[in-house]
């Protein structure tokens, strides 16, 4: 058997006594359970998607702007945009359910969402209806 230390400030070990007394459990099985039933995900496998939500939050800001501006463009944009916005995020879902180890945007996707980066920029310059 090792021993482990582990050091928490007041309110986290207040919160980790209530959680431990609503389980039932001693502290060292609760700790267990957790330790070892716990789902861990790697914040590395999220940051890969977020440039890419970027582009799309900037095309889709872009947008909206010339929208309140009274001038509309096309909705295949706008539509363009949420279709790429929800390619992202279901890559996104599945890695946070556990259904793919990481998110690997596809060199399609990425050269979608760079295509689309540079028409909504070139359609927005240009002030085309």
């Amino acid at each position: 058997m090792k021993n482990i230390t582990v050091r928490l400030s007041e309110s986290d070990y207040e919160l980790l006594r209530e959680k431990v007394k609503k389980s039932g459990l001693s502290q060292a099985e609760f700790l267990r359970r957790a330790i070892f039933n716990a789902k861990i995900i790697s914040a590395n496998g999220i940051v890969k998607f977020i440039p890419e939500l970027n582009k799309i939050g900037a095309n889709i800001n872009q947008i909206a702007k010339r929208c309140n501006q009274g001038n509309i463009p096309p909705i295949h944009f706008l539509k363009r945009e949420v279709e790429l916005l929800n390619a992202v995020l279901n890559k996104a879902l599945l890695f946070l359910n556990g259904k793919a180890l990481e998110i690997e945007l596809s060199e399609k996707l990425k050269k979608q969402i760079d295509r689309s980066v540079k028409a909504c920029c070139e359609e927005i310059l240009n002030g085309d209806n």
